[in-house]
């Protein structure tokens, strides 16, 4: 058995009159402290406290100031979007605090080695996609 539907101008197709309106987006909320783990206990840490953030599969390390590393719950992409403008993506692993860079120096293939103020004076290399924003905001 085969129905057949027929749409004519007496007998329009069945739906809305109108379109429904857009959905309101929702205003994104930025994080000012960043919860993390340890053991039972959930720990809020300060963005100012922060060096960089690492990827891990859908997590990140959080690298302090005190040269410590600590599993964030959030993944990069998630904290790139929640962050402020001091936080810049420049690796697909990397996400920097700009208020803690104390260098940075040409490396191989136009990336960067970035040294930072925290305890351990840690570095990390950008990527060579990522070069243009570390020019852009470093002016060099």
């Amino acid at each position: 058995m085969t129905l057949n539907w027929a749409v004519s101008k007496s007998n329009p197709a069945p739906g809305p009159e109108k379109a429904p309106a857009p959905l309101q987006q929702q205003e994104e909320v930025r994080l000012t402290k960043v919860p993390l783990k340890k053991g039972d206990t959930v720990i809020l840490k300060s963005l100012e406290d922060v060096t960089y953030f690492e990827a891990y599969v859908n997590y990140s390390f959080l690298h302090d100031l005190d040269g410590n590393r600590s599993l964030c719950g959030y993944s990069l992409a998630y904290l790139e979007t929640r962050l402020d403008a001091r936080f810049l993506r420049v690796h697909r692993k990397y996400l920097l605090n700009t208020e803690r860079v104390s260098g940075i120096a040409p490396h191989l293939k136009g990336r960067f080695v970035i040294t930072f103020t925290d305890a351990k004076k840690s570095s990390l290399i950008s990527s060579a996609g990522f070069s243009d924003e570390v020019k852009a905001l470093f002016k060099i």
